[in-house]
């Protein structure tokens, strides 16, 4: 399956070498296996190529073409300047925080501020973590 398919052969390195398989003969296999699928791929791309290739040529030499390049370039660097990490992160502690207010009892909020929670000595460490326990009586 590896040696036929551009998936990467590093998983089936390490499976090799967990299984303590003899790596020479597989090694061999694998090249082979490489050899015969690189061809193909080679020989698909040529025919491909003269097949399709004024198609492609006048497609990507257009306006249009130039202009959908340009476009699609500049969403690639909008894209790179959003910072994921802060968006999920706050909206992650939003809604955290929501649920935690909800399940909050109303004795455990500060008596000035009746729309926030009780502030806590210890932050939570997970999600679960903030969901308060009953107490004992």
């Amino acid at each position: 399956m590896f040696a036929l398919s551009p998936l990467p052969s590093a998983q089936l390195f390490v499976a090799a070498a967990l299984l303590a398989a003899p790596l020479v003969p597989l090694t061999a296999a694998f090249f082979a296996g490489r050899l015969v699928s690189y061809t193909i791929y080679v020989t698909a791309a040529s025919a491909a190529k003269h097949s399709l290739g004024s198609i492609i040529k006048t497609s990507f030499s257009s306006a249009l073409g130039l202009a959908v390049q340009l476009a699609m370039l500049a969403g690639l660097l909008a894209l790179l300047r959003v910072d994921l990490a802060r968006i999920l992160t706050g909206r992650v502690s939003r809604r955290a925080s929501k649920s935690h207010a909800d399940r909050v009892p109303t004795t455990a909020r500060h008596p000035d501020r009746q729309d926030r929670p009780a502030k806590l000595t210890q932050p939570p460490t997970s999600p679960a973590d903030s969901i308060p326990k009953p107490q004992e009586q």
